[in-house]
């Protein structure tokens, strides 16, 4: 019998070809990452382009808000789930004075359609700027102040809003505890301190959603100041009550789906589109105060 004498790879052939691997992922992954970014980017570019044509083939009359907007996209088979762009730090938001939407990036820089680039929000430019709505309801978050509690609310946690982003941020930290809040020996008391004009650009505020008894107080200081553009879609329908006080109805929306106590003082709305065609009753405040 003849032995074969096969030899293996050494440690130092092994260390070089994964140094070598190594060195190819470096070169290839950025290209890579690359390549889907402008991808994402064309891909939303084209979709904010048939947005546009179906908007300008179905132009809305005077009066127009958001939410014929929705009306008008869907009929067109463009569901809520495409006004999410695939690339990341990038919205769409509809311009209420062009009746166009516009691809932008998270600073509100316009980047598609280019003749709108020189266009902006009105909370960039008070003077010359337009109402904005954001398609998806969100708006970005990553410069606001407030000093978000680490734990789920107490017997009274007072929070200050100075801007869109830290009451967007505000109510998603409530919204997270809701379930706590259901304490009917212990009634909760939210306190907002609105201490800034703010304009929401269409982002979809909720504090509490559904029909759940939160058993919560609610007071809302706007300190003399004005939320603008403030749009609550009917996801965070409450429960109402008809003439003969039987449930079922459904209110449009509400910052909080349900409060024990209920009190606004010295706060402006301006600009806001609460709940749609198809609802029987909405609200801003609250779907349903005890």
């Amino acid at each position: 019998m003849r032995k074969s004498n096969k030899k293996g790879f050494t440690i130092v052939e092994l260390v070089i070809v994964i140094a070598i691997i190594a060195i190819l992922a470096a070169v290839l992954i950025p290209t890579f990452a690359g390549l889907i970014k402008k991808a994402n980017t064309s891909a939303d570019i084209q979709g904010c382009r048939e947005m546009n044509t179906f908007l300008a083939v179905n132009e809305v009359t005077a009066g127009k808000n958001i939410v014929d907007v929705y009306t008008a996209l869907e009929e067109g088979g463009m569901d809520a789930k495409d006004y999410t762009p695939l690339s990341s730090d990038t919205y769409y938001y509809w311009d209420s004075e062009l009746n166009r939407v516009l691809y932008t990036d998270k600073n509100k820089n316009v980047i598609y359609p280019e003749e709108y680039k020189d266009v902006k929000s009105k909370d960039d430019d008070p003077t010359n700027g337009h109402q904005w709505y954001s398609l998806n309801g969100k708006i970005d978050t990553s410069n606001a102040t407030v000093e978000i509690p680490s734990d789920a609310p107490g017997t009274e946690t007072t929070l200050a809003a100075a801007s869109a982003a830290d009451l967007v941020k505000i109510a998603e930290y409530v919204r997270k505890y809701q379930s706590q809040l259901n304490t009917p020996n212990e009634p909760k008391t939210i306190v907002i301190n609105i201490t800034g004009n703010m304009n929401l650009n269409g982002a979809d505020i909720a504090f509490t959603e559904g029909n759940t008894n939160t058993n919560t107080n609610v007071t809302i200081n706007g300190n003399h100041n004005t939320i603008t553009g403030l749009y609550i879609s009917d996801k965070h329908s409450g429960l109402g009550y008809s003439g003969d006080g039987t449930s079922g109805n459904n209110y449009g929306g509400a910052m909080f789906g349900y409060a024990k106590n209920l009190t606004v003082t010295d706060l402006t709305i301006d600009s806001a589109v609460v709940g749609s065609y198809n609802t029987k009753q909405t609200a801003i405040f609250a779907s349903h105060v005890t």
